[in-house]
């Protein structure tokens, strides 16, 4: 599990020096557990976003903005 933490971070680590967002989909108690488990906050996930009118004014802990309903346009 240790390995896993590790190489999630490292992977968003390197997705942050490469400029890029990072998006969380949905606010899942597991997702949430996982950010948790790995120190994963406000300084990697850039928002969040969920299909459920209920998420939608909710925030999670790492965002640090609220969800939102997702983007539709393709």
């Amino acid at each position: 599990m240790r390995a896993d933490k590790r190489a999630i971070l490292r992977l968003l680590i390197e997705l942050r020096e490469q400029g890029l967002t990072i998006a969380g989909y949905g606010a899942p108690a597991k997702g949430n557990t996982l950010l948790n488990y790995c120190g994963i906050g406000s300084d990697f996930i850039d928002y969040t976003c969920d299909l459920s009118p209920h998420k939608q004014v909710t925030c999670c802990r790492a965002a640090t903005s609220r969800s939102a309903p997702p983007s539709t346009s393709r």
